[in-house]
């Protein structure tokens, strides 16, 4: 196996490298330090034993030389006549083979462990002994001898010495042998120990380059890594990933950054969503676009999510539905007449969650209580008043994450839908009349010119009836301005009842009424006039004792007019002519030139 995939299988933590290398560099310090030592002992030894053959051949050197001076003096002591000479000989002599006797003792010694050189030794001892029995013995006859006899003692001193002579020698050439040997021997150890601490500092300088370029290797490149995608992060990069895959503080480090960036990743694109979400529902021209942004948002943010939005109505009694609920659903029928209390996170103000794995609720929500799946509702609370709430179903319970996005969503949309049902309120007041609910005079014209203009584009008629209450100064003279209110409201509710989806009925000031019939003919704006002419005066309000009767004036585009300021005007003429033909009648604005021409030319462009 490759040294390096051994490593990376290891999965070694940094600090453990290091230790690893720390103990690695010791051990190769100490394991140096151990041959050099043991190096420098056996060349102390070397040393010791070249001083001891040293010291040795000194010791030999001076036990002959001594013993040769000694062998010299009994000579000239036994063949001198001088008795003064005698006399100095006889002081140094004894002096000398105390000296003699120290060095023999000392060689004994030395030589104690080596037998061979002990013997060698022991031919050193015995000329000396025989001139020191020479002198024991012949020094105690102090008469001066004949010259046959100094003849025989000078030869018999000269053989001895001569012996003692080349007992020396051979001392002296064993000593220099072992002095050689010795010296030898301590210059091997020298070069022995000199190799093998070069060789080691060699193998320590390899493994601790070795070791460095490991943990250079093993360290540096990803820490440049780290730097880096540290700095892309930094910038703004955030789709890339360091994907570590190791055990160490490195690896450790990466996965961080991973875990760090893929959250600020999911935070950036969580707020550029809701931002995005804000900046649409800011932007929304009313509350239908607002709730349908609102559902669209939620079932792109939470998976396979449902989200529907219900609202309380102007009347705080109903429950409704302001965004598509499937025909036939169980949420359909649990809408069905529903109240704001039957949602529980309404009545409750506060968000309510249902988990099919869980035991059921103590008080389950009549709205949403018998949908499968999970269920999170939310409601839509505005300075402390709940104006709906937002119900998401989902087969799976909401993740934290799900749950989060509703309710940060719910606190976003809040607000803006508040602000959109006021000003909705607002402008159906502004255009509306309080008395009878119908809208006002500035509805009327705006509806007027719209409607108008729309049967321009299609070359459909348009038919305006203006309604008049007959004497209804008398109403209120007689009977009071609040039985003529109640009058008003009475024929608002009529006219509201009696007009189809696609008509248009309001106020436009007084006792005037104008109702528009889109895609009507004279002949049908007629007939429904004459049919609302019959239905009011079979009106009773209580507190007018008398019949309440209407004059309506009919004019129709392009019959009589080709815009809405000549329709209305047209109708207003019609009117007075049923003023003064009667009133409680209907009258058609007669067809002018202008209008006939207008029609022959629809006509021709229609061909």
């Amino acid at each position: 196996m490759h040294p390096r995939s051994l490593i990376a299988r290891l999965r070694l933590r940094i600090g453990a490298r290091f230790v690893i290398v720390l103990g690695l560099l010791v051990v190769g310090t100490g394991l140096l330090g151990g041959i050099a030592l043991t190096g420098l002992g056996a060349l102390s030894h070397s040393n010791a034993g070249l001083r001891a053959a040293v010291t040795e051949s000194t010791t030999d050197s001076d036990v002959r030389a001594d013993a040769i001076l000694f062998g010299g003096e009994l000579q000239l002591y036994f063949t001198t006549t001088d008795p003064a000479l005698r006399k100095a000989l006889d002081r140094e002599i004894e002096p000398r083979i105390v000296d003699i006797e120290a060095g023999l003792a000392a060689m004994f010694r030395a030589y104690r462990a080596n037998p061979a050189a002990l013997r060698i030794a022991r031919q050193h001892e015995r000329p000396y002994r025989r001139l020191l029995a020479v002198w024991r013995r012949d020094s105690l006859d102090v008469a001066p001898l004949s010259a046959t006899a100094r003849e025989q003692l000078t030869a018999r001193l000269h053989e001895h010495v001569n012996a003692l002579v080349a007992a020396g020698d051979r001392m002296q050439v064993r000593d220099a042998r072992v002095a050689t040997a010795a010296a030898a021997a301590a210059a091997r150890r020298y070069r022995e120990t000199r190799n093998l601490i070069v060789e080691s500092l060699a193998a320590l300088l390899l493994v601790s380059v070795m070791l460095a370029v490991w943990l250079v290797r093993s360290v540096v490149p990803r820490a440049r890594r780290y730097a880096a995608f540290a700095s892309r992060v930094s910038d703004g990069e955030l789709g890339a990933r360091l994907e570590a895959s190791g055990s160490d503080e490195l690896d450790d480090l990466g996965r961080s950054l991973d875990g760090l960036v893929a959250t600020r990743q999911v935070a950036e694109e969580y707020a550029e969503t809701q931002t995005e979400f804000t900046d649409a529902l800011q932007v929304a021209d009313g509350e239908e676009e607002a709730h349908l942004v609102l559902r669209a948002h939620l079932q792109r943010s939470i998976a396979d999510s449902s989200v529907v939005v219900l609202n309380r109505n102007n009347s705080a009694d109903r429950l409704e539905a302001r965004t598509p609920v499937a025909a036939g659903s169980a949420l359909e029928d649990g809408l069905s007449g529903a109240g704001p209390r039957d949602c529980l996170a309404v009545r409750l103000a506060r968000p309510q969650r249902t988990d099919p794995s869980r035991p059921a609720p103590l008080m389950p929500c009549q709205v949403c209580g018998k949908l499968p799946g999970a269920v999170g509702c939310n409601p839509l609370l505005v300075g402390g008043e709940v104006i709906g709430s937002v119900l998401v179903t989902r087969p799976a319970p909401l993740t934290a994450a799900d749950d989060r996005r509703l309710q940060d969503t719910v606190i976003q949309a809040a607000p803006v839908l508040a602000n959109l049902r006021n000003l909705a309120i607002a402008e159906m007041r502004a255009a509306t009349d309080a008395l009878t609910g119908l809208p006002n005079s500035r509805a009327v014209r705006d509806t007027v010119k719209r409607m108008a203009a729309l049967a321009g584009r299609t070359s459909e008629p348009l038919a305006a009836a203006m309604l008049d209450l007959d004497h209804f100064k008398q109403i209120n003279d007689q009977f009071g301005h609040g039985r003529g209110d109640d009058v008003l409201a009475a024929v608002g509710a009529v006219l509201r009842e009696r007009l189809r989806a696609s008509d248009f009925v309001g106020r436009l000031g007084g006792e005037e009424f104008v109702m528009l019939l889109p895609a009507t003919s004279r002949d049908g704006a007629v007939e429904a006039a004459e049919k609302l002419r019959a239905a009011v005066e079979s009106i009773s309000v209580p507190g007018v004792e008398r019949k309440i009767t209407v004059s309506i004036g009919i004019a129709l585009i392009p019959d009589n007019a080709g815009d809405a300021d000549g329709l209305l005007r047209e109708a207003d003429r019609a009117l007075y002519a049923a003023k003064e033909a009667g009133r409680n009648r209907v009258v058609v604005a007669v067809p002018s030139e202008a209008a006939a021409a207008r029609r022959k030319e629809a006509a021709n462009s229609a061909n």
